[in-house]
């Protein structure tokens, strides 16, 4: 069995593992990434894209910690987006710089009030009526429209982007054994492809994987009960001829609709999310459908729903348990010698959950060494966006 050796092993290849692998790489470090199925696969790729900056959790004031944590990263990731800030990201798609926040219920005098307050502090912006979308145009609120300026980016060109400066060094591969000792992770053995095991052997070994970490948290002697999984059922409607991105709201915490919009085969696809994915992780397939289609319906009427095609999949967001609330509030490292296992707990705490790994590294006492060879490994490719994704659609 062939060993291979780096300075810090990143296991999982998410936004996570991305941006944490270039950040180390950038300090100098021999960095490798592993993942099991493609760049981006599973939770990342399925995101909806959005650059929170807690307007959407500040509404009703139920998530008041998570609202004031995230508003301090948007402006890194413009950052990078501009090619001004800690990682490149210039070739990145922004689908749209801001998204709305409206409501199609008349008894939402709490949202109105709030999204009032947050206007006279310049959190959002009454939109007038001559600046609609065309879609909103068509299908008017009940009251205001508010854009707040959270971009909405192409997943994938977040991908692609992040994976560039990593060719060579983002590999293919499932983990079959881990070897631990008191001082945490000694070695991963990995198949590859042809069947073929190596040895990974690392000074410090930083498990992004998601779903992946559990298999981490268990051979590391902390069990699952640090693990959590909220399911999802997102749906998708192809072949609208508009885009639309934000929040449908309604008098409960959960946006009624979230939707974020991708050009496709010549006319755009809606990614739906909120609480139509929500209450979807407990419907069948169709339930979830015919609801999304009624949901859509009763938003948009003037839209024509028959010709569109629907198709829907379950996602889980794997988390860290939170003792406190069932929506972990931050990013979360559980470290063990010389092993951390992390959840950046939302696409936009990437940078900070990178921060976070960084700081930890002093205490383990490692240098940076010479820059490994890993071209014989087979490399990671990107995955696909779910709608690129062989699904099976229908019309209702």
């Amino acid at each position: 069995m062939d060993t291979y050796r780096c300075d810090i092993l990143i296991v999982g290849g998410g936004i996570a593992g991305l941006w944490t692998a270039n950040r180390l790489l950038q300090a100098g470090w021999n960095v490798l990434l592993l993942e099991s199925v493609a760049l981006g696969a599973v939770q990342t790729l399925a995101s909806q894209g959005i650059m929170h900056s807690g307007v959407k959790y500040g509404i009703d004031g139920s998530n008041r910690e998570i609202a004031q944590q995230l508003k301090t990263l948007p402006p890194r990731w413009m950052d990078c987006l501009a090619g001004k800030g800690e990682l490149d990201l210039s070739t990145v798609k922004v689908l749209s710089p801001d998204q709305y926040l409206w409501s199609r219920d008349r008894l939402v005098g709490g949202f109105t009030s709030s999204m009032a307050g947050k206007a006279m502090q310049g959190e959002v912006e009454d939109v007038p009526k001559e600046r609609w979308p065309e879609v909103l145009k068509a299908n008017p609120p009940s009251g205001s429209l508010y854009a707040v300026k959270e971009a909405i980016l192409d997943i994938q060109s977040v991908v692609q982007s992040l994976a560039k400066p990593l060719r060579g060094r983002a590999i293919i591969g499932q983990i079959t054994k881990f070897h631990t000792s008191d001082k945490g992770v000694d070695a991963l053995e990995v198949s590859i492809a042809g069947g073929q095991m190596i040895r990974l052997e690392a000074g410090a070994f930083v498990f992004t994987a998601g779903e992946g970490n559990e298999q981490a948290a268990v051979a590391l002697g902390f069990g699952m009960e640090v693990t959590q999984r909220r399911p999802l059922r997102m749906v998708l409607a192809k072949g609208l001829p508009q885009p639309v991105y934000g929040h449908c709201v309604t008098t409960s915490p959960k946006p009624r609709a979230t939707i974020t919009s991708h050009p496709y085969e010549g006319k755009w696809v809606w990614y739906l999310g909120g609480e139509i994915a929500e209450k979807g992780a407990a419907m069948s397939d169709a339930d979830t459908l015919k609801r999304a289609k009624s949901e859509m319906e009763s938003i948009f009427p003037s839209l024509n729903w028959n010709d569109v095609e629907w198709a829907c999949f379950a996602v889980d967001r794997a988390e860290p348990r939170d003792p406190k609330s069932q929506l972990p509030p931050e990013p979360r490292l559980l470290a063990r010698g010389n092993s951390i296992i992390a959840w950046p707990t939302k696409l936009v705490y990437a940078p900070l959950l990178a921060d976070q790994v960084m700081k930890s590294l002093p205490a383990l006492g490692l240098q940076p060494t010479a820059p490994g060879d890993f071209s014989q490994l087979p490399a990671a490719e990107v995955g696909q966006l779910p709608w690129q994704q062989s699904l099976q659609w229908i019309r209702l």
